[in-house]
């Protein structure tokens, strides 16, 4: 049986934490750009960002063999991972592993040889799990992916990096060419990208640093009277690290493929060795897009909707990554209950409230949320009233020409727009109810009302809430 030591063995580490390039601050940002820029002294690595689950496997210092999700602890029974269908591709290669541990153990080996290493220590491969073409968001090609894919990211030993070790490129290849193949699963090298692809002139930047120098007395004042002048330097500021990390996606991201596919990769990491500093790079916009049906009428009320949504993912959550990416709340929740279960094997997901709290910690953890609750409730409820005004509008309008629409789509679009209008009221409601509750309450009850019903029953769904 397995000592509990191999359990919490601190060599066995979680992967190195990526900051996406929305959520820096405006002086890590323009440090960012400045070192990116400077060609002369780049030490930095730039790779395609994949579109899977974050995973870790290997073997400790006495060779037992392991996988790790993103927050989990390390897992060496793969019964561990349950019943969540999340992570079914986890314990499926996990499996595939033990049944070739040989091979891996043959790795390993290998490993200590090329860093002259003479004493028992953990050897562990970070990478990207794709069971299927589509895991998250990004649809790869099928031929590509097989039964199942990886990409290799990192590699530590001892939990250190051996990325700027000599021997680093041959290590990943040995790991390709011994577990390519095994179970029917693909594994590809680390996806790098020659930097040198990736100079160019960034627009605004000098002004940027003017602007930020100019209010940064006010930016960090208490001061009352300064709020006006405050927030109008914010969105100036807003403004132009918009501006330039869209340079940064219309260079880097756009008009380039994918090496799973055909496809306009999902983003690039990029790693700046001098501090160590790894960077996401992400068009998130773009894989966020509703497919947009309906009459003019509906499409407009969707766009109002949405632009409200937006306005309150912005302001109130701090245009909060996960907010973005609908697939990273089921994904963030599953390792969540997974480390649940790890500690509690009878514990499982049991109201809309458990999922909706992982998302709000991983917010506050980012520090997203900035707003008092009552602050939250009148600018929410500010938000919504104007939404509700324009639908409002364009249902006059509708009725205005409903003449010269047919009946069934009349009527399609009349109850659409509707029933948004009475969503509105209903949150207006709700959140006046809601004054002088507890501030995860008020802000569960505002998200609930961002994610809308559809989301929030592909939740209840994934966790069998239903």
């Amino acid at each position: 049986m397995l000592k509990l030591k191999n359990l919490l063995r601190e060599s066995i580490v979680g992967m190195d934490k990526i900051v996406h390039i929305d959520e820096m601050s405006t002086d890590e940002f323009i440090k960012f750009v400045k070192g990116f820029i400077d060609v002369s002294n780049r030490n930095i690595e730039i790779s395609e960002k994949i579109d899977g689950q974050n995973l870790s496997f290997g073997l400790d210092d006495s060779d037992n063999f392991f996988t790790k999700t993103k927050k989990s602890r390390p897992v060496f029974d793969p019964s561990t991972y349950g019943d969540f269908s999340f992570l079914d591709g986890i314990k499926n290669y996990h499996n595939i592993l033990v049944s070739n541990i040989k091979v891996l153990e043959n790795i390993k080996e290998f490993a200590g040889k090329l860093d002259n290493i003479d004493t028992d220590f953990t050897f562990q491969v970070f990478c990207e799990i794709l069971p299927t073409s589509q895991t998250n968001i990004v649809i790869y090609n099928s031929d590509t992916i097989g039964k199942g894919a990886i990409v290799l990211f990192d590699i530590k030993i001892n939990g250190i990096s051996i990325l700027k070790k000599q021997y680093s490129k041959k290590l990943f290849a040995t790991i390709v060419d011994k577990l390519d193949g095994l179970g029917g699963w693909r594994v590809y090298d680390k996806p790098l990208k020659n930097e040198s692809d990736f100079v160019f002139d960034v627009k605004h930047l000098i002004t940027l640093e003017t602007v930020y120098r100019k209010y940064f007395d006010i930016l960090t004042s208490r001061k009352h009277a300064d709020k006006h002048i405050k927030e109008k330097a914010k969105k100036t500021i807003q403004a132009l690290m918009n501006n330039i990390k869209q340079q940064f996606i219309n260079k880097m991201v756009l008009n380039r493929k994918s090496i799973l596919g055909d496809i306009t990769p999902e983003g690039f990491i990029l790693r700046d060795f001098s501090n160590n500093l790894l960077v996401k790079l992400v068009d998130k916009d773009s894989f966020s897009k509703e497919n947009m049906e309906g009459s003019r009428f509906v499409k407009d009320a969707m766009t109002v909707v949405k632009n409200n949504n937006t306005s309150i993912k912005n302001d109130i959550f701090g245009n909060a990554d996960i907010l973005k990416n609908f697939a990273k709340v089921i994904e963030k929740t599953v390792d969540w209950a997974f480390v649940q279960k790890q500690n509690n094997s009878s514990f499982k997901v049991d109201s809309l409230n458990d999922i909706l709290k992982v998302v709000y910690d991983d917010m506050m953890e980012e520090n997203r949320i900035k707003y008092t609750a009552s602050v939250a409730i009148t600018k929410t409820v500010d938000y919504v009233q104007d939404m509700k005004n324009k639908l409002s509008d364009i249902l006059i309008n509708l009725k205005k020409e409903s003449n010269t629409i047919p009946e069934s789509k009349y009527k399609i679009s009349f109850e659409k727009i509707s029933a948004y209008i009475k969503s509105a009221d209903d949150i207006i409601k709700k959140l006046n109810g809601l004054i002088g509750s507890n501030d995860m309450k008020i802000y569960l009850t505002i998200m609930t009302f961002v994610f809308g019903p559809s989301k929030i029953s592909e939740l209840k769904s994934q966790f069998n809430l239903l």
